[in-house]
């Protein structure tokens, strides 16, 4: 499996040695013909089949995994996400810009704080100089709030986005937190000496993009035996409740490339799945809960300019005619109106997972 360097092709030998799949139905996978759970792969009929596929293949057959899909479900969804995406002339990388969101960002922050306080309250009382790696970091959170209850920590953010990591550095600047760095780096090839990190945060970034098995191994290679790990994922869309009001109202003019990207987050919100990627990868002990909690908007205009900001949707509502914008307003606003108070503002229920274990 390490010489496989091709998404696709792990895919393939995962569904057969894992899935109890045929050759001739692993070949010429699209999003169309394959539906799996977590110990259940199923095969759809289809009209089209590689040469060489059996008959007996082009009929639905269900087949128990071997053993919980694991990494061959997070393989195999990330495979038909994109190439959902490429028959449509997208990607998932392509769907968001973060170095334009980076001016933007910080809007966000006060909106995602309930999570952060949260996230961390699962981290262990941490004194000394103690390490901490900040896996997509975007502009410091929540590396840098940990960063203020323990001023001797050593911090290390890093984030694929270097308008975020510029970001970053100057709010550690502005707020005199000399024991933060930060760099750019990819997430699962991480540039850390194995078994030298402490603690290891995350807020929307590990787990959710890329193969989140192998940033898993990562973040685990680089953890020390009895160092600590706390996350924060978005579980099933509807929890985002912005998001999928958004692309709701967006219906076919949601890009390829960001429904490919919101539907792979909702197959790794299956219910434990992100925590079994870290088991896998060497955590000894690892516990989950879901944590709502209420955003406020003063008014449906600050929600549709919050969400129109760069990001998901700032392009896909931008190529939109006038006519075409009105309507999808309208239908943002519609999706949204239960949550509407009598004096005007808004008070959106939110929701998401936080993941947190030891090695």
């Amino acid at each position: 499996m390490a010489q496989l360097r091709s998404v696709r092709h792990k895919a393939i030998v995962l569904l057969m040695l894992q899935g109890g799949l045929r050759p001739g139905e692993t070949l010429g996978l699209r999003l169309k013909d394959v539906a799996y759970g977590r110990r259940r792969v199923v095969v759809r009929h289809r009209e089209h089949h590689p040469k060489g596929a059996r008959s007996k293949s082009r009929y639905e057959r269900a087949r128990a995994a071997a053993r919980p899909a694991g990494r061959a479900g997070c393989v195999s969804s990330t495979l038909l996400a994109h190439e959902r995406a490429n028959s449509l002339g997208g990607s998932m990388e392509s769907a968001v810009d973060f170095d334009a969101m980076a001016a933007d960002y910080e809007k966000a922050l006060k909106f995602m704080a309930p999570v952060t306080d949260a996230l961390l309250s699962h981290l262990p009382d941490l004194t000394g100089d103690a390490s901490v790696l900040d896996i997509a970091c975007g502009t410091g959170e929540p590396g840098l709030s940990l960063l203020h209850r323990s001023p001797g920590l050593q911090l290390l953010g890093i984030d694929s986005s270097s308008a975020m990591v510029e970001m970053a550095r100057r709010r550690s600047e502005t707020e005199g937190l000399g024991g933060a760095r930060f760099a750019v780096m990819d997430a699962q090839h991480l540039d850390v000496p194995p078994a030298s990190v402490d603690v290891i945060v995350s807020r929307f970034g590990a787990l959710s993009f890329g193969d989140p098995v192998r940033g898993a191994e990562e973040a685990v290679r680089v953890l020390r035996p009895g160092g600590s790990v706390a996350v924060a994922v978005w579980d099933v869309l509807s929890k985002n409740i912005l998001v999928h009001a958004m692309a709701t109202a967006l219906g076919d003019h949601t890009p390829p490339g960001v429904r490919a990207m919101l539907d792979n987050l909702e197959q790794l919100a299956m219910p434990g799945l992100r925590e079994s990627y870290l088991r896998d990868a060497g955590l000894s002990t690892v516990d989950s809960e879901l944590f709502p909690w209420t955003s406020d908007f003063s008014d449906e205009a600050t929600m549709w300019t919050f969400m129109c900001a760069p990001g998901l949707f700032q392009q896909p509502v931008d190529t939109l005619d006038e006519g075409q914008r009105a309507q999808v307003r309208a239908r943002f606003g519609e999706l949204l109106a239960d949550y509407r108070r009598t004096d005007g503002s808004f008070a959106l229920p939110y929701g998401c997972r936080l993941i947190w274990g030891r090695r």
